[in-house]
């Protein structure tokens, strides 16, 4: 078999070591050009990297090495609400139900419902910092690890007790560079050149790639990784383009860097804040912070967003590039013997870093049967490209939830349900909450189940969307909280975690 990525970049390279980790024996070889570069603006990512990392058997403390990358934990929403100083914290935490105090750690979830507790904090006017264990330790600039006495030096992360769930923030450039050396390390191909024709056999299927420099490259399966270009799904196959801009109107992205030379301790979260016609996020690396206003473009100019951003900042920021995109995914994104993978296959946006994790879930669905890479079977493919359409359009749902907010300083926000369509879940979930709390059956009747109710949960109390004439239907359920609040959380489970910075320290020198 000869596999041919086209592309490089995070998606080219994440593909091209999934593919040779699958495929060891197979020619593997990736086409991708220094001219062209990456978009480099996605440098926050999900546990799923992590899990990734796992099975393509590369150490994290490798990975914080060489990408300047740092502990991601959490998304912390600032200002998406009517009062500007307001955040809530989007933590990746899991229910644990069956711990005990002896775990060494308390998670509010894990005593009672996720609903009754977010019940209790509202009621009461308290924070969620108070009982949530990862807000409680991002607070303190700590991470979601003990330090243990399995002391190694193969693979440094032995040393800790994980006790709450995390990912990894990175220098996009750096990480495409890393993956590279490995990848070719391990037998991958690189190919410095762009594809100028793409030969089809009589059934359709891609049988060589023309570089511009003469050069042939047969080819038995294509990965398109052309990011934006979107070269073969796009430009060659025609797949159609489904677009949400209905829904989600944010079109346009200025990205830029901030220095972190005054930070002294490096937050474990990326920071989403909310601006006048969008948002801007704030991602910490070793030695800087990666941002970007992620704006309508309807509504602003670049011009308009950058000096907002600097009203903001209060000094000047120097974007080294703007890009334009429209929140969709096309129909079929595996055509014949081509999957489109990444931006190619299509994209939101920024928020809750969805872009990498539906890389890296279509990839893992992609291979949970290696065999299908040969499938001439067009209902394996229907499957595989419905699968793609529902996870877009559950991301579209969950997307479009952190804008339903109380926030009204411009027409952006207070008209944003009003001027966007709402998507049929979100409209549901408006209506259950005038009279109940939500529960995760509301999600999976409406074919939304990707995402958990805790997800939801922590935008719909961030947000104060609830009436809180509603709590007294509750009166009973949040005594209960009141009465097992004081045993939920303690001192002792934040001062055992680890600081950020050595955390990162010990990695990097072990």
């Amino acid at each position: 078999m000869n596999i041919t990525i086209v592309g490089g970049g995070t998606a080219g390279w994440i593909t091209a070591l999934y593919v040779n980790q699958t495929f060891p024996e197979y020619k593997i070889t990736l086409i991708e050009s220094k001219e062209i570069g990456i978009l480099g603006a996605g440098e926050a990512s999900t546990p799923h990297l992590t899990n990734f990392l796992d099975f393509v058997k590369i150490p994290v403390s490798d990975l914080i090495k060489y990408t300047n990358a740092t502990v991601k934990t959490t998304a912390k929403f600032t200002g998406w609400s009517k009062n500007y100083n307001e955040y809530f914290y989007h933590p990746f935490e899991y229910i644990k139900k069956d711990f005990s105090e002896q775990d060494g750690y308390f998670n509010f979830e894990g005593l009672v419902d996720t609903n009754l507790f977010h019940l209790y904090s509202y009621a009461n006017d308290i924070s969620m910092d108070e009982y949530c264990f990862i807000n409680k330790i991002c607070n303190k600039n700590h991470v979601p690890f003990l330090k243990t006495n399995n002391f190694t030096n193969v693979n440094p992360l032995l040393n800790y007790q994980q006790l709450g769930g995390w990912s990894l923030n990175f220098d996009a450039k750096l990480l495409a560079d890393y993956f590279s050396n490995i990848a070719q390390n391990r037998g991958v191909q690189r190919i410095e050149g762009k594809v100028k024709h793409i030969s089809l056999n009589l059934d359709g299927e891609i049988t060589s790639l023309l570089l511009e420099d003469n050069q042939f490259v047969n080819s038995d399966f294509v990965f398109d990784c052309t990011g934006f270009a979107r070269l073969i799904i796009g430009k060659k196959y025609l797949s159609k383009w489904i677009s949400y801009k209905e829904y989600l109107p944010t079109n346009k992205a200025l990205p830029f860097f901030l220095d972190n030379k005054k930070t002294k301790e490096i937050p474990p979260y990326i920071e989403a804040i909310a601006m006048d016609y969008g948002w801007m996020w704030k991602t910490p690396l070793q030695n800087r912070y990666g941002c970007g206003y992620v704006f309508d473009s309807n509504y602003i100019s670049v011009d308009e967003a950058k000096q907002e951003v600097e009203n903001l900042l209060g000094f000047e920021v120097f974007p080294p590039k703007t890009f334009s995109f429209e929140p969709g995914t096309y129909e079929k994104i595996w055509i014949k013997n081509c999957l489109a993978v990444g931006l190619s296959a299509g994209f939101i946006e920024p928020l809750e870093a969805t872009s990498i994790m539906q890389t890296l879930l279509n990839l893992q669905r992609f291979f949970s049967n290696k065999h299908d890479i040969l499938t001439k079977n067009n209902y394996i493919r229907d499957n595989f490209n419905l699968y793609n359409k529902v996870t877009s359009y559950s991301i579209v749902e969950y997307v479009y939830w952190h804008y339903v907010t109380n926030k009204e300083n411009t027409l952006f926000w207070k008209n944003f349900t009003k001027n966007n369509k709402i998507p049929d879940l979100i409209e549901n979930i408006l209506n259950i909450i005038q009279e109940r709390i939500l529960c995760q059956t509301d999600l999976v009747l409406h074919k939304s189940s990707y995402f958990y109710i805790e997800d939801f949960l922590y935008v719909l109390f961030g947000h104060k969307l609830i009436d809180k004439n509603l709590l007294k239907k509750y009166e009973n359920e949040i005594k209960y909280i009141a009465d097992k609040h004081k045993n939920i959380i303690t001192l002792q489970n934040t001062q055992l975690t680890t600081s950020h910075n050595v955390f990162l320290n010990h990695l990097k020198n072990t």
